[in-house]
């Protein structure tokens, strides 16, 4: 039956190449479309696992950042007060978070390198998830000369596991300070997510493992009004509202001359969906669409071969073959078809995301997988329903006579 099918397959090379692009556009937009889904849903999800939804961002507007050095330390260090009373007294939890920018002058890699440093609460708080070691060494850290980190799986491939890196801090404002040695104590998986910061919605940060970035323990408070007024996110104790909290940390900012924008964590979930809503609904609807006509044409065409095949089919039930096994035959050609056309599909995909980089997880989940293996049966049993039926009404006589 195999060899029947290959050499049925190169002798209706037009006819299997038509049916191919067709549902290669159409698995290809299908896959599309669930991977922009599946993204809303898999953000939605790993945000929830980061940070609880009833979190409180403080963002202020860039306008107000002094430029002055010193009248900046001065008010972060009374921002900082502030929030450890808040701490203390409304037993609320603080993540907050410097992103540093560092550069290697001793290799060839011209990459910045983000280095992510944690403060108040925000060590306890996180998950690491590691492809290798572990992070008891960041915990314990306790100001030793040799800092120990975990890297991004791109940025092990540069720096391994056990190894010593020399990086020089960008961002520093402490020209005495710029350079530091730290030390490879695990790499971060792929999957891991975090975020980097610096922006007025924090969940449009959200990146996994894949770029040039580290994790260190605290080695000082941040000095940094950028991240002070961007970085910091307060969480309520339990599942109160935080109404109380809100009017303590409006205070923080205002008293330092500051208008603060409080954000929920949740509000901003909804807004990431709601912006995404019309374009997943759109993109899903074409996909179905694309798939739909696909099958259709893909029915049309295969009751044609069918009937203009009678003669062929007449010959191989004159050497014996049954009904089922003709249905076999015709259902095997589309599956070898629709399979490729799957398969390149997919691989399509991955090659245009690799380039582009425009699905947060990077891979297709198997979410995505599965639905789409799902389509693929159907559209096959929508293509063959017709021509099998009209396969089964013929007599042995028409088919053998070739009428």
């Amino acid at each position: 039956m195999t060899t029947i099918i290959i050499h049925s397959l190169k002798r209706l090379k037009r006819k299997n190449y038509l049916i191919g692009i067709q549902f290669f556009v159409g698995f290809f937009s299908l896959i599309l479309a669930m991977s922009f889904i599946d993204e809303v849903y898999e953000m939605n999800h790993q945000i929830r696992i980061l940070i609880p939804d009833n979190s409180i961002q403080v963002t202020c507007d860039d306008e107000e950042i002094v430029p002055n050095n010193k009248e900046a330390a001065i008010k972060i260090k009374k921002i900082q007060n502030s929030i450890e009373k808040v701490r203390n007294n409304y037993h609320a939890d603080v993540y907050m978070f410097d992103t540093l920018e560092f550069e290697d002058k001793n290799t060839m890699n011209e990459k910045s390198i983000k280095g992510i440093m944690p403060h108040y609460d925000m060590m306890k708080m996180i998950s690491f998830s590691l492809a290798e070691g572990t992070a008891e060494p960041l915990y314990k850290y306790n100001g030793e000369k040799t800092i120990p980190i975990l890297v991004s799986k791109e940025m092990a491939n540069i720096y391994p596991m056990g190894t010593k890196v020399y990086l020089h801090e960008i961002t520093s404002e402490n020209e005495m300070d710029t350079d530091k040695v730290f030390f490879v104590v695990g790499v971060l998986s792929r999957q891991m997510s975090y975020f980097t910061g610096r922006s007025s919605f924090m969940i449009d940060t959200i990146r996994r493992g894949t770029d040039m970035i580290f994790f260190m323990p605290e080695i000082t408070r941040s000095m940094n009004l950028i991240s002070n007024e961007m970085n910091v996110v307060f969480i309520p104790e339990g599942r109160m509202n935080g109404k109380k909290l809100q009017k303590k940390i409006e205070k923080i900012y205002t008293s330092n001359q500051l208008t603060p924008s409080l954000c929920p964590i949740s509000y901003q979930i909804k807004q990431n969906y709601e912006g995404k809503k019309m374009m997943l609904a759109v993109t899903a609807f074409f996909s179905v669409v694309l798939l739909l006509l696909a099958s259709i044409g893909c029915m049309g065409t295969v009751l044609a071969s069918v009937l203009n095949r009678k003669e062929e089919f007449g010959i191989y039930v004159a050497l014996g073959f049954t009904q089922k096994q003709l249905g076999r035959l015709i259902m095997g050609e589309l599956i070898s078809v629709c399979m490729c056309s799957f398969v390149l599909a997919g691989c399509a995909f991955l090659f245009m995301e690799s380039k582009l980089n425009f699905i947060y997880a990077g891979i297709l989940s198997w979410r995505v997988a599965c639905i789409s293996l799902c389509a693929f049966f159907c559209c096959i049993m929508m293509s063959l329903l017709i021509p099998l039926k009209k396969l089964k009404s013929m007599s042995i006589i028409d088919m053998v006579e070739g009428r």
